[in-house]
């Protein structure tokens, strides 16, 4: 069956986490998409980020966490997220500053077009 791994890496967003959160699964919801995973990785946050976090990931298992020992930035730290998905998996990255909607992931989404890469320019 076919997944989606949705990587976001990021350091202290607690104010935009929630409603990252809560737009890209009520989206997945909307469009019936079941198979995914979002790994959050925590780039050494000094703010509530990880406080945040850890409650929901126990609510629900699609949220992972991988968290930082010291901060290495955004490359490294997408690079940790990659280690820890399965190869099958479809995947992508977004930050969750809101800057990209992260519904356009469900919207654009295709499990059968396994020969095409997305991408999206920001005009």
């Amino acid at each position: 069956m076919d997944k989606i791994s949705i990587i976001v890496s990021y350091r202290n967003e607690e104010e935009n986490l929630g409603t990252f959160v809560y737009n890209l699964e009520k989206e997945f919801k909307n469009k019936k998409i079941t198979q995914y995973e979002i790994i959050f990785i925590d780039d050494h946050s000094s703010d509530s980020s990880l406080k945040f976090l850890l409650p929901l990931s126990r609510k629900n298992k699609k949220i992972k966490i991988i968290k930082m020992r010291k901060r290495f930035g955004h490359s490294h730290s997408i690079q940790a997220a990659l280690e820890n998905i399965d190869s099958k998996n479809f995947c992508t990255f977004i930050d969750c500053d809101l800057q990209d909607p992260p519904d356009l992931i469900a919207k654009y989404l295709n499990f059968k077009d396994k020969k095409n890469t997305i991408h999206f320019i920001r005009k």
